[in-house]
């Protein structure tokens, strides 16, 4: 993985809280990184940052784990980055799956 001058290790803390399913602290990174990455306009940082905010959304069945999914995709284009893409992809899939199963199914076939 890249290094990136806010995370010298390569690594976000909010995908390790996300991992370890601490969705309040996860989220309150998220949210940090992805206004941090705004703010650098660092579209990368901003795909991880948002996939991570989607996940978290997922799995509380916030309904806006799609619109951070779309957003996070977008992002990882932008940027170029398929792995940020392949990333996004997921809970992308899943959101959409919820109400369109091969709209889903698409999305998570993508990622691979």
């Amino acid at each position: 993985m890249p290094r990136h001058r806010l995370y010298p290790d390569g690594h976000c803390p909010c995908v390790f809280r996300t991992i370890s399913r601490r969705n309040a602290t996860a989220r309150a990174y998220a949210e940090e990184s992805a206004a941090l990455s705004r703010r650098l306009g660092d579209h990368r940082w901003l795909a991880l940052s948002l996939t991570t905010l989607a996940i978290v959304a997922l799995r509380e069945g916030d309904s806006a784990a799609r619109a951070l999914g779309e957003e996070a995709v977008a992002c990882a284009r932008a940027a170029g980055d398929p792995h940020a893409l392949a990333v996004a992809l997921q809970p992308l899939g899943a959101a959409i799956g919820r109400t369109d199963p091969g709209a889903g199914r698409a999305a998570l076939e993508e990622s691979l």
